[in-house]
């Protein structure tokens, strides 16, 4: 029921882009020029920053053919889950993350899932991304196995309702996802779900301490918060500029043009804009 809709053929091509367990950076988008745009300027920014090995694992979920038909005359990997504008497509969107992220563990793909307002200033993975880890919030990666597939099978049956007895479903899925997070970190009997911050000498690990020793696991599900600097969004790198602070890492994986209106403009203005068509 939560398995994006692929094709065979599509299938065909996602599982080479991922052999040897390299993960993919995948985006989606819907058709009209307001949404593709977005998608193809994050692609584009790929191949201008990061480098044609990254662009080959490069993929965009469309969820039209209008959307596909652009992503690969500009040269990009694009898979389609054609969804219905006759159905709920807000209610599509907001879980196309989770699909996502779910249906790429079911196929033991490791992949990393971004907004389309996103755009690459550096590989996301290189030293960012660690082995012992399953999921991180933010930017969403996931490292494939049964555990996370089932956590993320959770999560999407948890909210499949848009409303429940007339009450709308907060409208931030990560949000949401958030809550779900924290809920198992500390509410829940055992000590199944970890959430790390930072790393190295400034590890911080958060988790369930009042589990009894039988409700522990051996290898729990750990979920790291990326560094809001590094992965930015919107106010630290458009406003606060904070990777440009005394200590901090300068080099950005990601910046989100999110809290910026309009978002065009934004990534304009900074030179972030990496689509020629400049009139």
């Amino acid at each position: 029921m939560f398995f994006l809709r692929f094709s065979a053929e599509d299938v065909a091509l996602l599982r080479p882009l991922a052999s040897n367990g390299e993960p993919l950076l995948v985006t989606w988008t819907t058709g009209g020029k307001k949404y593709t745009t977005l998608a193809l300027n994050l692609a584009q920014s790929v191949r201008a920053n990061v480098g044609p090995e990254l662009e080959q694992r490069f993929v965009c979920i469309a969820l039209d053919q209008e959307a596909q038909e652009l992503m690969q005359r500009h040269n990009f990997h694009s898979v389609l889950h054609e969804v219905s504008r006759s159905n709920n497509l807000d209610d599509a969107i907001w879980k196309l993350r989770w699909m996502a992220l779910y249906t790429f563990a079911h196929l033991g793909i490791n992949s990393l899932v971004l907004d389309s307002d996103r755009v690459a200033l550096s590989s996301p993975f290189a030293k960012r991304m660690r082995h012992e880890d399953h999921c991180n919030t933010g930017c969403i990666y996931v490292k494939a196995s049964k555990h996370v597939e089932q956590f993320l099978l959770n999560y999407l049956q948890e909210n499949n309702e848009s409303m429940i007895a007339g009450i709308q479903r907060d409208w931030f899925d990560q949000k949401v996802f958030g809550r779900f997070v924290e809920r198992h970190v500390f509410r829940m009997e055992g000590d199944q779900v970890h959430v790390v911050y930072g790393t190295g000498d400034q590890e911080q690990v958060h988790r369930n301490l009042e589990a009894k020793a039988g409700d522990r696991v051996q290898r729990p599900l750990r979920i790291r918060v990326l560094d809001p600097v590094v992965f930015a969004h919107g106010m630290n790198y458009f406003y606060m500029r904070a990777h440009l602070a005394p200590g901090r890492e300068t080099q950005v994986a990601t910046a989100h043009a999110n809290g910026v209106n309009d978002k065009n403009y934004f990534l304009r203005d900074r030179g972030l804009w990496y689509i020629d068509d400049f009139d």
